[in-house]
């Protein structure tokens, strides 16, 4: 077990950010979902995108943070720029043909 440091007011401060900002995505997502069931009627293939579009940051961002635990308190994942930049470039796709 790799030994933890005290949690300092800024740790927690960051964790909360970045818990909003997951939080924030799938609001939004499920708005635009519930908005496009609601005014048109739900088409399969919006659902499909935007199922998709909910594994691809879900995946991502599991990824990450199982990466970002093997590496230990204060260090970097091991992410190579190539899959976060994929990553990234599927999510700001997929949400904008949504």
């Amino acid at each position: 077990m790799i030994p933890s440091r005290p949690e300092s007011a800024t740790d927690a401060l960051v964790r909360g950010l970045r818990l909003s900002v997951h939080l924030a995505f799938g609001a939004l997502l499920a708005f635009g979902v519930s908005s496009l069931v609601g005014e048109q009627g739900a088409d399969w293939l919006s659902l499909a995108l935007a199922a998709l579009l909910a594994g691809v940051y879900v995946a991502g961002t599991a990824v990450e943070r199982t990466k970002a635990l093997r590496a230990g308190y204060g260090n970097r994942p091991d992410i190579p720029a190539s899959w976060w930049a994929s990553w990234l470039a599927a999510v700001v796709v997929l949400w904008g043909v949504l």
